[in-house]
């Protein structure tokens, strides 16, 4: 008799225990969190269709009250260690990181140096860091995708760093980076970077290191000049020509400069109203007819690599008599018969 019940008293019943019901599963305020809870199951709750589950629920839900004080100190060890954090790493491979929601997770403290790696790496993961990080460094290396759009890393004001390597996609929005205002070395290796693109690096005029290899549809540089802080270029595997030289030789500030394997130089005779440049990579520039000699002029030349260029005998005795050069490549330069200039040079390497 306890347990039979007429339609209406048990849709009454019902109708006054599924409140209860409600509020045996709701998740405990704050306040109670660590409190012990006690349940009470009524007869209406011990049909035989959802019995076992709920138990098992509601000792789920009594051993995840007893983890919370030690997930909470492991938090709190955790945050305490990414206080001091100087640089992070993100790979993305498989299933790790598979979108922006797996770096939400992760707020970054103080890091100074990060590092994202993998493939499909896609610009909402980035995004999703603008506001969480301070970053002066910022390096992403990625291997598939048809385009990265910059616009996201636009957004890290503190970047005094970036280095991006995509040698099959296509890197967009370029011109979003000259909104940052702290960049101070920018090194890009892209097959897809363009004359277009480049032009609007040209307007970040805080470069003090600018890298952009590995294309050979870049063709013009136009606009260079109005970097005045530069002191390291490289335009290595590129399809710069002879103008472009002249347009690099307005840059009176330069100490560095790479064109290796830059095959449409014929005549590098600008280069020696650098006066400022220590260090000079031509190798594999196997086109270059004129201009060797004017090299001796550059008197604070320390490091010079000419491997696999058409040097001349009488250019290596004057290069060995005019400056202090400290490190010297001659390797493949097959024109060279005569090496005896350079057993009375100062060069060291």
């Amino acid at each position: 008799m306890g347990t039979t019940m007429s339609g209406n008293q048990g849709r009454k019943r019902q109708r006054i225990s599924t409140p209860e019901h409600s509020e045996a599963l709701k998740e405990p305020s704050t306040s109670q969190k660590n409190t012990p809870t006690t349940i009470t199951i009524t007869e209406e709750m011990r049909d035989s269709s959802n019995e076992g589950t709920l138990v098992s629920l509601l000792n789920e839900r009594e051993k995840l009250i007893k983890e919370t004080p030690r997930l909470e100190s492991n938090v709190k060890a955790f945050r305490y260690f990414m206080s001091g954090l100087t640089a992070m790493s993100v790979e993305r491979q498989g299933g790790v990181c598979d979108d922006a929601k797996c770096i939400r997770t992760v707020t970054l403290y103080h890091a100074a140096d990060n590092s994202f790696s993998g493939k499909g790496l896609n610009e909402g993961a980035l995004s999703s860091l603008c506001g969480r990080i301070q970053a002066e460094k910022l390096t992403i290396t990625m291997s598939e995708g048809e385009k990265f759009d910059l616009q996201g890393v636009s957004e890290l004001k503190q970047l005094e760093e970036l280095r991006i390597e995509y040698p099959r996609g296509k890197l967009v929005n370029m011109i979003s980076l000259k909104r940052l205002h702290m960049l101070k070395r920018l090194y890009l290796k892209s097959n897809n970077i363009d004359d277009n693109d480049v032009s609007h690096l040209f307007n970040i005029v805080t470069l003090e290191d600018l890298v952009v290899a590995d294309t050979m549809q870049l063709t013009n540089i136009k606009g260079i000049s109005r970097l005045t802080n530069l002191k390291c270029l490289e335009f290595n595997y590129t399809s710069i020509d002879d103008s472009c030289i002249e347009e690099i030789c307005e840059c009176a500030t330069l100490s560095k400069l790479s064109v290796s394997e830059c095959n449409s130089l014929t005549d590098v005779t600008p280069i020696s109203q650098l006066a400022a440049l220590e260090e000079l990579n031509l190798s594999n520039c196997y086109h270059i007819t004129k201009g060797i000699g004017a090299l001796v002029r550059l008197l604070r030349l320390r490091v010079l690599d000419l491997s696999g260029v058409s040097v001349e005998d009488n250019f290596l005795k004057d290069l060995c008599d005019c400056g202090p050069l400290e490190r010297l490549n001659l390797s493949h330069c097959i024109q060279l018969t005569d090496i005896n200039p350079l057993s009375n040079a100062t060069v060291t390497e």
